[in-house]
């Protein structure tokens, strides 16, 4: 950069954009618009906010400049992990230290990718860990995250992310991410399951190209550029049963919300704010009539999509709803800028398991929760 953008004048619009003079330095998401009409994403360090724009540096250390007018969405996420105290993001290393294996960077770049897209309501900082929490909605959203070296002995971590959760009400949770070869029960694993800390939930991250997966199942008029905006309500996706209609939606709507049981009767105030957290979002809802039947939830951080909540109603299993949700909202992410979908998968459920392996995706890395009761 030239020199830092002046900071006095028109801040309002940040303001509104959830951005502030505050933010500078930290990591954020940017959605603006191109001049064809299209969207596109930058994920980075904000460097420079005035009343003319904005510059955010992305990892591999290019700065780019987006004028105010044509912002459509900005706010913070999460930081990124750090191989050292005071290590730029930008010079990773090819692994990071976690426990005594390393976790590739792949892995680390999609998990904090992931984590952006289901983002905490507080996320707190510890060297390369965050320590979220989230009300107790899910334990995606209430979990320590460790993608790097804490900046302090495992121990302290530890006991760090226990007096976090203990002053929120919360369980001690750590995720526990691994490459699909990485020995099992490394260093931090061994410590949790000696302090009591239980395994919960083993899973698959499984990621597609989003063009291979916005295809997946799709019949003639479907696809990308067929799929209706958030907000639209236009249908989308492939050919559903005679009855039965798919929207987009920017923001859940009772109908979806009565899908998600984890979210609350009323939803929860942080459950509400952890799924329409991400600027660039989508929910898909499947309705017969003004019953809802299936439904399900992506967002787009940068180049990386994430599925989540898939939620199909017992009584209208086996109908290819899921297949359609996942077109869908694949199609969606295409045009929001995504170039790979990801998602998180129970290492237990097979029919969902089978489902996304015949929609083209395969197995990324491996995680689990270690949970203190």
């Amino acid at each position: 950069m030239e020199g830092p953008l002046s900071d006095h004048g028109g801040s309002a619009r940040a303001r509104l954009l959830r951005l502030g003079p505050g933010d500078v330095g930290r990591r954020v998401v940017v959605r603006s618009r191109l001049p064809d009409g299209r969207a596109t994403d930058v994920l980075g360090e904000l460097v420079a906010l005035d009343a003319a724009g904005l510059a955010v540096r992305r990892p591999d250390g290019a700065v780019v400049r987006v004028a105010g007018g044509d912002v459509v969405a900005a706010r913070p996420v999460p930081p990124p992990p750090a191989a050292r105290p005071g290590a730029p993001a930008s010079a990773l290393p090819s692994a990071l230290p976690s426990g005594d294996h390393a976790l590739p960077v792949p892995v680390v770049e999609l998990e904090a990718a992931l984590a952006a897209s289901w983002p905490a309501v507080e996320v707190r900082p510890l060297g390369g860990w965050a320590l979220r929490a989230a009300g107790g909605f899910t334990h995606r959203a209430n979990s320590a995250l460790p993608l790097g070296d804490p900046g302090v002995p495992q121990g302290e971590a530890v006991s760090a992310v226990e007096d976090f959760s203990a002053r929120r009400g919360i369980a001690p949770a750590v995720a526990v991410p691994a490459a699909l070869d990485a020995p099992h029960g490394g260093e931090l694993d061994h410590l949790l399951q000696q302090r009591g800390y239980r395994v919960v939930l083993p899973a698959l991250v499984m990621t597609a190209p989003v063009a291979v997966a916005a295809g997946a199942g799709a019949g003639p008029g479907s696809g990308p550029g067929s799929g209706a905006g958030p907000g639209s309500g236009a249908g989308a996706g492939p050919a559903l049963p005679d009855g039965l209609a798919l929207t987009l939606a920017e923001d859940p709507d009772a109908g979806w919300l009565s899908l998600e049981p984890r979210a609350g009767d009323p939803p929860s105030p942080a459950a509400l704010a952890v799924l329409t957290g991400p600027p660039v979002r989508a929910f898909a809802t499947v309705r017969e009539g003004a019953r809802t039947a299936a439904a399900a939830r992506a967002a787009v951080v940068g180049t990386e999509g994430a599925l989540a909540a898939v939620h199909v109603a017992p009584e209208h299993r086996r109908r290819g709803l899921g297949r359609a949700l996942l077109t869908a909202l694949a199609g969606w992410a295409a045009s929001a800028g995504a170039q790979r979908l990801a998602l998180q998968v129970e290492r237990d459920n097979a029919a969902a398991r089978a489902l996304y392996r015949g929609a083209g995706f395969t197995d990324h890395h491996r995680y689990h929760y270690r949970v203190l009761r």
